[in-house]
């Protein structure tokens, strides 16, 4: 399995506001053409105009450390992210109607 470096470096200007996200560069990720491809292809990054969603960063190092560590494809990798997604939605929403008792 290929290992993968993400050197991310936000600078003023090099990380620009479309609506309401930050986006970034593809090209500062560092990482293959296929492999983004890839992680667009299945849902796991939003890719706009040769740039990604910030906060799809992490999600592009959860899903190689998936695959590295599991071996499994994009596809189930992906699935696996959508529900680690949803069980911090949930969590969130938990600990709000928690606060809502007290």
């Amino acid at each position: 399995m290929d290992e993968y470096r993400i050197e991310l470096f936000c600078f003023e200007g090099e990380v620009c506001d479309k609506g309401d996200s930050e986006w970034v560069a593809l090209e500062q990720l560092n990482l293959p053409y296929d492999l983004l491809q890839k992680l667009q292809e299945t849902g796991i990054i939003e890719v706009w105009k040769g740039y990604v969603k910030s906060e799809h960063i992490p999600r592009i190092f959860k899903a190689l450390r998936l695959r590295r560590t599991l071996g499994i494809n994009f596809t189930a990798t992906a699935i696996i992210i959508e529900l680690l997604d949803r069980v911090s939605e949930l969590e969130e929403e938990v600990e709000a109607l928690k606060k809502q008792l007290r």
